[in-house]
């Protein structure tokens, strides 16, 4: 005879069955904020196209991020166990196993997502824009550099690498102790040099058909004035306000306030950096651009940025 708690056993037995019937998929850390992002974007994604559940694997500073309080499933080794198959995803699946754990990554390739890869952004699906720009807004009020509303402002974000990364063929300025490597030699898009700021500064400008603009220099260099006199000196025109953050180690002490005052602008030219790759999708911009293809002077090694991707919102200018 089967008795009450015997029963109420069985159900729960079938219960917990069904629900490990059903994938999920989590992710894993990287070694920066922007590739923190970037994995955490793209198993979202994932987890998004295929209806699996998200079991959330917090990464530096996720306590930070409203998805901190949002995200209800967490990761652990213990949850892990409890799945068949672990399955770690070098790119998108094509079909998905049942009772299998996905663990996915900022390396994951995920093909055209239309009309272009991940990592070169645009996603257009607006309900999933919509859920992200909710699960990465601020757990709490910060400081954010917000630009002025009577001309058109311009974030920039120049990558350098801040010390972390290996020194950039094109300008050496930090110590790096391993086997020499050069930053802008492995991710050439991802360190594009000056030349390219200044040719889509200039460009963002005539759009605009020459009106006052708001520059603002996001960056990780130790001495952002520099870049800021650099532009001042290639782009004289007296209505464009250049700016930055002034102070010792800024560059290193407000990540977060510099993620999400980039999408307070109206336009964005970045770097193909999973930072500001991240921050692209939670703005609204008027024009974004980001680097397509470049080439090699090796004459001078000299970086080239050749081809642009020009994201254009339709406006009335």
């Amino acid at each position: 005879m089967i008795t009450k708690r015997s029963l109420l056993c069985i159900i729960a037995c079938l219960y917990n069955c069904a629900l490990l019937s059903k994938s999920a998929i989590t992710n894993l850390p990287g070694s920066r904020l922007g590739d923190h992002l970037i994995s955490y974007c793209k198993t979202k994604w994932i987890a998004y196209v295929f209806d699996l559940e998200y079991l959330y694997n917090p990464f530096d500073q996720s306590d930070k991020f409203a998805l901190h309080d949002l995200e209800k499933n967490l990761y652990n080794k213990r949850v892990a166990k409890k799945y068949k198959k672990n399955i770690r995803l070098s790119k998108i699946p094509n079909k998905l196993h049942p009772n299998a754990l996905y663990v996915s990554h900022y390396g994951t390739f995920i093909p055209d997502i239309n009309p272009r890869s991940f990592d070169n952004l645009t996603i257009t699906d607006a309900h999933f824009l919509d859920m992200l720009k909710v699960y990465l807004a601020p757990r709490y009020p910060m400081q954010l550099i917000e630009p002025p509303t009577d001309k058109k402002s311009i974030a920039v974000h120049v990558r350098k690498g801040g010390g972390f990364d290996p020194p950039l063929l094109s300008k050496s300025n930090y110590t790096y102790t391993k086997k020499q490597q050069w930053a802008d030699k492995i991710w050439p898009t991802k360190f594009p040099p000056i030349s390219y700021y200044i040719q889509q500064i200039r460009y963002i400008y005539h759009y605009y058909n020459n009106q006052d603009l708001y520059v603002f220099i996001f960056t990780d260099d130790q001495n952002p004035l520099a870049i800021v006199d650099i532009f001042k000196r290639e782009i004289p025109f007296s209505n464009i306000e250049f700016d930055c953050r002034y102070g010792d180690h800024a560059y290193k002490n407000t990540t977060l306030e510099d993620f999400f005052s980039i999408p307070l602008f109206n336009c964005l030219i970045r770097p193909n950096s999973g930072f500001s790759v991240c921050a692209h999708l939670l703005g609204d911009f008027e024009v974004a651009i980001s680097p397509k293809s470049h080439y090699w002077n090796n004459t001078y090694d000299t970086l080239v940025i050749d081809e642009v991707f020009i994201d254009i919102k339709k406006i009335d200018k």
